[in-house]
Parts: structure tokens; sequence; C-alpha cells
């Protein structure tokens, strides 16, 4: 986590939380950009089934090939990114058979 921290929510802030173990409230996850949403925990199992409902209703292939394009286009140029992208298809496509 250390190592990615920076990158979430910059140097400065990832020191803050890092070096003194300062521990943030979901408000601030939120506005760092650490969480896209904050949900009541009474909520969060039908939050989770309705995501969940929501990839499966997705196309599988653009569903699996996110990962992989997420980590490995971090900082691509857009033609870079565009270029990953087709690869990851072909990569789907190879192993679908």
């Amino acid at each position: 986590m250390t190592a990615m921290l920076p990158g979430a929510v910059g140097m400065r802030r990832a020191r803050q939380m890092s070096l003194p173990g300062e521990m943030i409230g979901a408000e601030r996850a939120l506005e760092w950009g650490l969480i896209n949403e904050i949900v009541a925990p009474d909520a969060l199992r039908g939050r989770c089934l309705e995501i969940a409902g929501l990839m499966i209703a997705s196309n599988e292939s653009s569903v699996l090939g996110q990962p992989a394009l997420f980590r490995e286009g971090d900082g691509a140029s857009v033609k870079d990114a565009f270029a990953l992208e087709d690869a990851v298809r072909e990569r789907r496509r190879a192993a679908q058979g």
C-alpha cells in the first residue's frame, strides 16, 4: 500500500498518513479519491450485489480485460493506451480459442 499511496493521494498526503500512522475517516477518504462512495454498513451487502449485477450484465470480455488495462496502462500515453487495449483484446480472443 505504501508504494501506491503517493500516486493515489499525492506525496504530502501519503506522508501525513504514513509517517505518524494517521487514520482518516470515510469522508476524507472520499474527498482524497481513496474510495468511490460511502455506504452505510447495513446497506453494504445490497450495494455489493447491485455492483455485481451490473458487472454480470456487462460484456464479459470487457469486464475481464479491465484489470489488466488499468494495471498495465497506468501512466501510458493515449497512443500507448489504445495499443494496450488492442493487445489485451487479442490476448482475450486467443485465450477463448
